[in-house]
């Protein structure tokens, strides 16, 4: 009985001593340096723990609304990470978060917006009248990163004597071109500009508004 009691006293003091596994915790959460990118930025993004993390997990959606993940070796209470975008990235919203897996634990998923470039050209046909006669302005938006056109887009048109030209405002075709018919009562140099505004439903802001010159 002496030597079932010493095995029980040890065994006691074995699970006594055993350390336990350290609960990590959140002390600044996931935090991103911007939340509305372009494509071609780089989306800097950190949170810190309060104990070390040798490795963690990184989760975030880009040129699809499909999550890709990588891990990433650390040994710090910072986890902080770079994720560099380029033109094949998605516009709109995005989902990403971290986490540690050796004791397991995750910050709250955060979102970002990636948006697009627009912009506009302007063609005048015919560019040089000698008469009041009219002239067809055909404005076409693309994507200022791919060029490709963007459809139901909102454009106007103005001449630079003669304010907005109405026959030209509306949203773009499949293809990117809006057109009007534009007959000119002022003599001089007209600059017909296409201009745009931001589209937040498409996730586009303005990079140029194109311009040309029209004489009469």
């Amino acid at each position: 009985m002496k030597n079932l009691s010493v095995l029980v006293s040890l065994i006691a003091l074995t699970l006594f001593i055993q350390p336990c596994l350290a609960s990590i915790n959140l002390v600044t959460p996931l935090t991103l340096s911007s939340t509305d990118i372009h494509p071609g930025d780089a989306l800097f993004v950190y949170a810190n723990w309060n104990e070390t993390v040798n490795s963690f997990v990184i989760e975030y959606n880009s040129t699809s609304s499909d999550l890709m993940n990588a891990t990433i070796d650390n040994n710090s209470t910072w986890t902080n990470y770079t994720i560099p975008t380029n033109s094949s990235w998605l516009l709109g919203y995005h989902s990403i978060r971290i986490y540690v897996l050796n004791p397991e634990a995750t910050t709250d998923r955060s979102n970002f917006n990636v948006w697009g470039y627009s912009q506009s050209s302007v063609q005048l046909i015919p560019d040089n009248i000698t008469v009041s006669s009219p002239v067809t302005v055909t404005c076409r938006v693309v994507d200022a990163n791919s060029s490709s056109p963007i459809a139901n887009y909102y454009v106007e048109a103005t001449s630079s004597l003669e304010g907005d030209i109405s026959s030209v405002a509306g949203l773009t075709n499949s293809s990117g071109y809006r057109e009007g018919i534009f007959t000119p009562t002022k003599d001089g140099v007209h600059v017909i500009t296409c201009v745009l505004d931001e589209d937040a439903t498409k996730f586009y802001t303005v990079l140029t508004n194109g311009s040309s010159n029209l004489t009469y």
